[in-house]
């Protein structure tokens, strides 16, 4: 969904994603460097809310961090028992 969003609505050059694992956590980090997202100027579509439901159902974090006219950076925390 991310990827898809992001090609989307934020036309991208360029797009990562990073997966690793810390302390018995899985994260992961999409980045891009497209039109950034923000909470003011955003669709109200169902993107973002779904992944936040999605997220908070199974114990994890979401956060998004934009900055204006550069990049979008969002991470996800999963806990690993």
């Amino acid at each position: 969904m991310l990827l898809n969003n992001t090609i989307k609505h934020a036309q991208p050059i360029v797009i990562s994603l990073c997966i690793n694992l810390h302390d018995h956590h899985l994260n992961y980090t999409f980045e891009d460097n497209g039109i950034s997202y923000s909470k003011n100027t955003a669709r109200k579509g169902i993107g973002f809310k779904n992944i936040k439901e999605r997220t908070t159902a199974i114990n994890t974090t979401f956060n998004i961090y934009s900055h204006p006219q550069r990049d979008t950076h969002i991470t996800i925390e999963v806990p690993i028992l």
